[in-house]
């Protein structure tokens, strides 16, 4: 068959958070199926089939906005394209229902934890919380994130 892309969707990487994401859902079987998946396009590929691009969705909500960086790494050891997407609605899974305070800190938090890369990929996770601080604090942050790329130039 010609495929011309797939996309699964993995909201969490991690053990703790994956059940409270997909109920009933198996991290173990999902890390698995993508890894066939990616080796049956791996395979046709040496047989000289036609290839195709595997994109991955992850959804940045309130249970694992911390792993915006680790599931671009994924992609990266995968050869997945990352898809990243906000969850704006409903309203108590997404990050913006944290106090403002709490987005600043996720804000430093991206920038500590986050290379230049992940940083750019993930822009995404970001822009919605510039949404919700003030106009200095904004600022203050594309100033950070200015130096960052700076040095990592």
């Amino acid at each position: 068959i010609k495929i011309k892309h797939l996309m699964i969707s993995i909201d969490s990487l991690r053990k703790d958070v994956f059940p409270k994401i997909r109920i009933k859902g198996n991290l173990s079987q999902v890390l698995n199926t993508s890894d066939e998946i990616n080796k049956y396009r791996n395979n046709r590929e040496e047989r000289g089939l036609n290839s195709f691009p595997i994109l991955l969705g992850f959804l940045v909500q309130k249970d694992n906005w911390q792993e915006v960086g680790d599931i671009l790494d994924y992609c990266a050891k995968m050869n997945f394209r990352p898809h990243i997407q906000f969850c704006y609605e409903p309203l108590e899974h997404s990050v913006l229902g944290f106090p403002v305070e709490k987005i600043k800190e996720m804000l430093e938090w991206y920038l500590e934890n986050m290379t230049w890369e992940q940083f750019q990929m993930g822009i995404r996770a970001i822009t919605p919380l510039l949404d919700k601080v003030d106009t200095i604090d904004k600022v203050e942050f594309l100033m950070k994130a200015k130096l960052k790329k700076e040095i990592s130039v």
